[in-house]
């Protein structure tokens, strides 16, 4: 892949390195995406197939890591934001990190349940209500919730015709399936929030069991360093078999030999 060039000759700790609009982005040739993308799919299977406890060791040292990086994670959000001196933007890109701290642990906790007792456990009731929809608690989720959202709950209506029973067999879909097969799924980052970047490619991970190509838009200050337009799609006996998209690299074809839409299997 094609690394821009960095002008770091102003760049100080904890800021974010702006990227030399004097002589241009060059844009990543198709062949290169191609490798990129093969080299990705190649490990599908490796990823498909790594053990439970693998995964768990994974997730707590991503916990690990944020802590070592959270500080300068909030700084260079707020830089990108300018919001130096506002201490209300502050305080919401703590709060963010916090989700994605929050999010990994959950992740943890859930294949831990998993290795227990073979899928996450429903932290409420789950029960069927007078029209005959399950009904499942699902917030809060420990004792933390509990003390931070005090008094407030969250429930999920499951889709009419479904029973308890099958709700609860679809849980944990992927780790209960000996035979699963690798995938490959893509996340478009948009990067002004910073917690949904890592958040939504973690579930498509752990959640899905997906290797991710993950195509960052990145954001420093009001340049916008990258695009992607979605601008047709391509149908075939009524199923959508791949997406047109128009970027600098001109216009493109992903169809289901590489990238998944809506987790559909390659």
């Amino acid at each position: 892949m094609v690394k821009p060039q960095i002008d770091a000759k102003n760049h100080e700790p904890g800021s974010i390195a702006r990227i030399d609009q004097s002589g241009g982005l060059p844009p990543t040739s198709q062949a290169e995406l191609d490798a990129a993308v093969d080299e990705l799919a190649a490990q599908k299977d490796s990823w498909a197939n790594l053990e439970l406890s693998e995964r768990i060791t994974i997730l707590d040292q991503i916990l690990v890591d944020l802590h070592a990086v959270g500080e300068k994670w909030v700084t260079s959000s707020i830089h990108a934001k300018g919001l130096e001196g506002n201490d209300y933007g502050q305080a919401e890109e703590w709060a963010l990190l916090a989700y994605v701290y929050r999010t990994v642990r959950l992740l943890g906790e859930s294949l831990r349940d998993i290795q227990r007792y073979g899928r996450p456990q429903i932290p409420g009731p789950i029960d069927t209500l007078p029209n005959g929809q399950v009904r499942a608690q699902v917030f809060p989720v420990d004792r933390y919730d509990s003390m931070i959202f005090s008094g407030m709950t969250g429930e999920v209506w499951m889709q009419p015709g479904d029973t308890i029973e099958q709700v609860l067999d679809g849980q944990a879909r992927f780790y209960r399936d000996e035979a699963a097969e690798g995938q490959v799924a893509l996340v478009l980052g948009a990067g002004n929030i910073s917690m949904l970047i890592p958040t939504d490619f973690m579930h498509k991970l752990f959640v899905e069991g997906k290797v991710v190509v993950l195509k960052m838009c990145v954001e420093a200050g009001v340049d916008l360093l990258f695009h992607t337009w979605f601008c047709d799609s391509i149908v075939e006996d009524g199923a959508l078999r791949g997406i047109v998209v128009e970027n600098k690299s001109g216009r493109q074809a992903l169809l289901n030999d590489g990238l998944v839409p809506q987790g559909e299997k390659i």
